[in-house]
């Protein structure tokens, strides 16, 4: 069977799901499936499609953060958690795929910080591999904009915290891009370590 058509297949048998756990109210079996029809789509090329479809899986994935007497299963929070990095991830993922790196950054961003509170040391490697990867992308295409500014080093940057940084880096591209190469450093050796 081609791919193309087992693909197809298999986003046919998830629409038919997908109407079965709508009409349930199961959010979080229906982020796993949005999730699962997004990959689908970005395989077969349909980038915008598979961005509204992870689009819809991370509004699943919150709706169904446990609360009240859910709260109370740790195996329901863990699997919200996952979830939620899940869609987080597919979401930096698929922007990346559209070249929308500053959009791509701020998933890649909250899935990371969400991995390091979640303690999930693979996830957090994963993160840290990504945001490095898309600050190179952001050194690179500053390079020749920006190439006669002084960067922040690593301490001055540190010194900053990573919210007032996060919030320079929204507002500003300049900001971005000049210290993209200080960040995606800093970024590479937590991969490392």
């Amino acid at each position: 069977v081609p791919p193309g058509k087992a693909l197809r297949k298999a986003m046919d048998n998830l629409t038919r799901a997908l109407e079965v756990v709508t009409k349930s109210g199961d959010h979080a079996a229906g982020a796993a499936l949005n999730g699962h029809m997004g990959c689908c789509k970005l395989a077969l090329g349909a980038k915008k499609e598979a961005l509204s479809t992870f689009e819809k899986a991370l509004k699943d994935m919150q709706r169904s953060a446990p609360t009240g007497a859910n709260n109370a299963s740790a195996k329901g929070a863990a699997d919200h958690a996952r979830g939620m990095l899940v869609a987080l991830r597919n979401m930096a993922d698929v922007n990346d795929a559209l070249g929308d790196e500053r959009a791509a950054l701020k998933f890649a961003k909250r899935y990371h910080a969400q991995a390091r509170e979640l303690g999930d040391r693979v996830a957090s490697a994963d993160g840290a591999k990504r945001l490095a990867t898309l600050y190179v992308v952001f050194a690179h295409k500053g390079r020749p904009n920006f190439k006669h500014e002084s960067p922040l080093d690593a301490e001055a940057l540190e010194a900053m915290g990573d919210a007032r940084v996060d919030k320079e880096e929204e507002e500003d591209v300049r900001f971005l891009c000049i210290n993209a190469r200080q960040r995606a450093l800093v970024f590479m050796k937590e991969y490392r370590a």
